[in-house]
């Protein structure tokens, strides 16, 4: 039998492989410790706003820059914020005479208010183009047909007030609201 054999067997030195043990386990426990911190730090564009939640509510927005998130006990979720343009289908609508007309728009708006926009409206995006949907079969529907050929300088005034009026809830500021299209509906002759 060898010598260094006979000393692992009389247990001699077994405070050796304890004390490898708990070598591992710190420094397991530290490398899981850094790659928590790691995964907490966030970098945020100039265009874009970070929206921090600790537990579920809005604690905090961040601007550009790195910004540390707590794991664990905190979520970060990231808003662009630069000016998106939103363009309706045709739809169809009446005017003020009963005239029947195909007519679409197109929205540009701008996050104002990130922790509105995310915690008032589930999909901002989609919703103000609903509402400018909205506003246009508002607008035509309170206009006869040669006001909404002739004024439309006047109209998209009135298209952008009706827009804003709900979106400005959801930190959401609308631009400018245009009418793209308008195209009077041939009447059916019986």
């Amino acid at each position: 039998m060898l010598a260094g054999e006979h000393k692992v067997e009389t247990g001699e030195y077994p405070d050796l492989h304890r004390e490898d043990a708990r070598l591992e386990i710190v420094g397991g426990i530290l490398v899981l410790i850094v790659m928590l911190i790691f995964s907490g730090i966030k970098v945020v564009k100039d265009s874009n706003r970070l929206v921090i939640y600790r537990f579920g509510k809005v604690v905090a927005t961040k601007g550009a820059g790195v910004h540390l998130v707590m794991p664990i006990f905190e979520t970060a979720e990231t808003v662009d914020t630069r000016v998106k343009v939103v363009e309706t289908p045709e739809i169809s609508a009446t005017t003020l005479e009963l005239e029947t007309v195909m007519v679409s728009a197109i929205c540009m708006f701008q996050v104002g208010d990130v922790a509105k926009a995310v915690t008032k409206v589930d999909d901002y995006v989609g919703a103000t183009g609903a509402v400018v949907q909205t506003a246009l079969r508002t607008a035509v529907s309170q206009n006869d047909l040669q006001t909404l050929q002739t004024e439309q300088k006047g109209i998209n005034k009135r298209l952008k007030a009706l827009a804003e009026k709900q979106t400005r809830e959801w930190g959401v500021n609308i631009k400018s609201v245009e009418i793209k299209h308008l195209q009077v509906m041939q009447k059916l002759s019986g």
